[in-house]
């Protein structure tokens, strides 16, 4: 639905929507990608019956995927520019 809304306002719409969607998507992939694993460790050291080193381990994943959360985030923010000149003047 929005790809024809997107379509009815232009090619550089489409376009900007087009680039940004890419990106989202691949952040997204990674997120989920981490998440996996970090539930496919978490169940390895369940299924060893490593009870205290799971909550450390729980810790450890939220504050790594914290911090490479914050770290995309200002990662796109400060290229922002740079994919904003790219996405106007080259397509």
């Amino acid at each position: 639905m929005y790809a024809i809304v997107y379509g009815r306002m232009g090619t550089d719409a489409m376009a900007a929507m087009t680039i940004t969607q890419t990106i989202e998507q691949i952040i997204f992939v990674v997120s989920v990608g981490v998440g996996n694993a970090s539930a496919v460790m978490l169940g390895n050291s369940l299924g060893a019956m490593e009870g205290d080193k799971i909550y450390d381990e729980a810790v450890q994943f939220v504050k790594s995927t914290s911090c490479w959360a914050h770290l995309w985030e200002l990662l796109l923010y400060f290229q922002r520019h740079i994919l904003l000149e790219y996405i106007v003047f080259h397509l």
